[in-house]
């Protein structure tokens, strides 16, 4: 596994990340589109019971959503972020007794197994390591995965300003994807807003270990 000092993680990157990006998670049009993809792409709608690892709820819109809609079956909801977002996260789902909160400090103390892997706009405005160290910490105990983010280089490229920490490392990700999981697909994201996601944005899924091949 990828070794990583994790204190300090969040404050290293947090101020350099622009936080309105039309496809941010903070816009709640967006987050909500994202629950639909959720339901459509993987296993949520029809499972009797799930359990969810999100990375970067922010302040849990779409886990709201997630949670009013199919709470009766989420037994087990894992939220990381930096303590800022994770209060706000509080606020919004205190009612819910199923969600855990982990600092990006505490990452390492999430133990178990769980049927989805789920970030969104999140890991790309990460550093490199850290990807990695999430990667590969979470994607063997992952049946599922879905990350929806920016390919382009081009939209969030490198910079004096915010360092290659700004670059999506897309590549990376699918590499990471083909690795863990048997099954691989990058989605194009269509959802029936008028708020569509732009091109850019892809949705990288997967699905089952490859021990099973």
């Amino acid at each position: 596994m990828t070794k990583i000092k994790l204190e300090g993680q969040w404050k290293g990157w947090a101020d350099q990340v622009r936080w309105m990006d039309p496809t941010a998670i903070s816009v709640s049009s967006r987050q909500i589109e994202q629950v639909y993809l959720i339901a459509k792409h993987t296993g949520l709608r029809n499972a009797d019971k799930f359990s969810i690892l999100e990375i970067g709820p922010h302040d849990a819109i779409m886990a709201y959503e997630l949670l009013k809609r199919f709470g009766d079956k989420i037994d087990r909801l894992v939220l990381v972020d930096g303590a800022p977002m994770l209060e706000k996260c509080r606020g919004h789902l205190s009612k819910w007794e199923q969600v855990e909160y982990y600092t990006v400090e505490e990452v390492d103390r999430i133990v178990g197994e769980f049927d989805l892997f789920v970030s969104c706009h999140c890991m790309s405005e990460t550093t490199p390591e850290y990807q990695n160290f999430i990667y590969d910490k979470f994607f063997p105990v992952c049946n599922e995965l879905f990350i929806l983010q920016t390919d382009s280089s081009e939209y969030r490229p490198e910079s004096e300003e915010h360092g290659s920490r700004r670059s999506p490392n897309h590549k990376n990700l699918v590499k990471k994807a083909k690795q863990y999981f048997k099954e691989h697909k990058e989605i194009l994201p269509r959802t029936p807003s008028p708020t569509d996601l732009p091109d850019h944005i892809k949705l990288t899924w997967a699905k089952g270990s490859p021990d099973t091949r």
